[in-house]
């Protein structure tokens, strides 16, 4: 891995980069204004490793940023993520008997998430260019959407799925 900060693989496509607009104005008379180019990429090099989870930017373990991910309930995580990426997310360990409450926010990512047939659920979405679909196939595209099990008693505790997607796929499956 490379040391915090550095990155590489992103550096050397800036030079490259940089390298050609040089070659370009001296070849070929092709005027680029190469220090507001440099800069820029500098900046968007530095943005791609912000995103990536360094500079202080925690990429957590409940999370997956450019990459597939297969993540397990953990009680102390309350929030999942994914963006860029793939992420199956099993709430199958999700205990029925405890009044649970999770985020989940997908960003031009798909995650499935699977939760057991036994537990309690509500589910809010808030969808924006997407797909959300629920345990009973309804699917959402634009806007809000609430799905509540069958089973879904007031005094009973259940498990409430809060979630996120922003151009992505995301689909609750009960098994």
């Amino acid at each position: 891995m490379s040391k915090k900060g550095s990155n590489p693989f992103v550096w050397g496509i800036i030079l490259i980069v940089i390298g050609i607009l040089f070659t370009m104005r001296s070849l070929w008379d092709i005027n680029f204004p190469v220090f507001r180019v440099a800069l820029s990429l500098f900046l968007i090099g530095l943005g791609v490793i912000m995103v990536m989870g360094r500079f202080g930017l925690r990429r957590g373990e409940n999370s997956t940023i450019l990459s597939d991910s297969q993540l397990s309930y953990s009680p102390s995580e309350s929030n999942y993520g994914c963006i860029l990426g793939k992420l199956e997310l099993d709430l199958t360990t999700v205990d029925p008997t405890v009044q649970k409450e999770i985020e989940i926010m997908c960003t031009l990512g798909e995650i499935r998430i699977n939760v057991s047939k036994d537990t309690r659920l509500m589910i809010k979405s808030n969808t924006t260019l997407g797909e959300t679909r629920f345990p009973n196939n309804t699917e959402y595209n634009f806007g809000t959407g609430t799905y509540e099990s069958p089973d879904l008693d007031s005094g009973q505790p259940y498990l409430m799925l809060k979630c996120r997607n922003v151009l992505g796929n995301m689909k609750i499956y009960t098994v």
